[in-house]
């Protein structure tokens, strides 16, 4: 299975639910999609599309962990929490936009995401993350 459309009017995507899925290269997620459980995607090894759309407000526990082709992600403005250790391992993560300015995010979120740049807005959670990880920061306007 390469490509996973979820339909409209699912609200969460359960813990486990798609993790090991290693054919698994691009999801579809629906406005209804409110959380991501933990470990939903983990070592979707050949995963490389993926967009949150704006309903989703929980990223969970390692729920992208080790998804080694993801190379960007947009978090939207409606995430109030990034679960620890959520984008573990993404080693070609180039690219993470944080829109929400108050989200919080968990200890080692994006740990070894060694190439990654974080997009946040000046004085957001994001920034602080940045800044505390030494990753590098563009500052959005």
């Amino acid at each position: 299975m390469k490509i996973i459309n979820i339909p409209e009017g699912i609200t969460s995507i359960s813990d486990y639910c798609f993790s090991e899925c290693d054919s698994l290269e691009t999801v579809v997620l629906p406005s209804t999609v409110e959380s991501i459980g933990e470990f939903a995607f983990q070592y979707c090894t050949k995963l490389m599309s993926i967009k949150l759309p704006s309903g989703v407000k929980e990223i969970g526990f390692a729920a992208f962990t080790s998804c080694n082709l993801l190379k960007e992600i947009t978090i939207p403005e409606t995430v109030i929490s990034i679960g620890q250790l959520a984008f573990n391992r993404c080693v070609e993560l180039l690219k993470i936009a944080i829109l929400s300015p108050d989200v919080k995010i968990e200890k080692d979120a994006f740990r070894k995401c060694g190439l990654a740049i974080i997009y946040a807005h000046d004085g957001s959670t994001g920034a602080a993350y940045a800044k505390t990880n030494k990753m590098p920061l563009v500052i959005l306007k």
